[in-house]
């Protein structure tokens, strides 16, 4: 529901608002107030952008940063506000791969465990050098 309702908001919306980017690989969202005030209501039942934001994130959307080496002008201050989103399947004229974008469940619990877990090996083998590093150098 929230991914096709999106799809629709982006493809529907005033272009000053909100809008594909020129590639269509992701989504701009130019004005963040207009959009929560004006936009959101139209299609959820509340108008907060962080709830929005926050459900994006919870598909694997992620805000794509600006770039902060730019120069000083009233065009690269207004876009500074941009938030940008990408997610690899939600592509302008690409709906048919709506259906393959998944909410993270488990599995992503499942692989913090397991990263978790290489991280304490990690550290165990780094001591583990300090020591045997310490060893090389002691006088025998």
């Amino acid at each position: 529901f929230l991914l096709t309702e999106t799809y629709h908001m982006i493809n529907t919306c005033d272009a000053t608002v909100a809008s594909w980017s020129e590639n269509g690989t992701t989504f701009v969202v130019k004005d963040p107030e207009k959009f929560a005030t004006k936009i959101i209501p139209q299609f959820f039942k509340h108008n907060n952008f962080s709830s929005f934001v926050r459900q994006l994130n919870f598909y694997g959307f992620r805000k794509i940063k600006s770039d902060p080496i730019k120069l000083t002008s009233p065009l690269n201050d207004a876009e500074s506000k941009y938030w940008r989103f990408r997610h690899e399947k939600f592509l302008k004229g690409r709906p048919d791969l709506l259906s393959e974008i998944r909410k993270a469940n488990s599995t992503e619990s499942q692989d913090k465990q397991e990263v978790d877990g290489l991280k304490n090996e990690v550290n165990l083998l780094k001591s583990k050098i300090v020591g045997m590093a310490g060893d090389i150098y002691r006088p025998t």
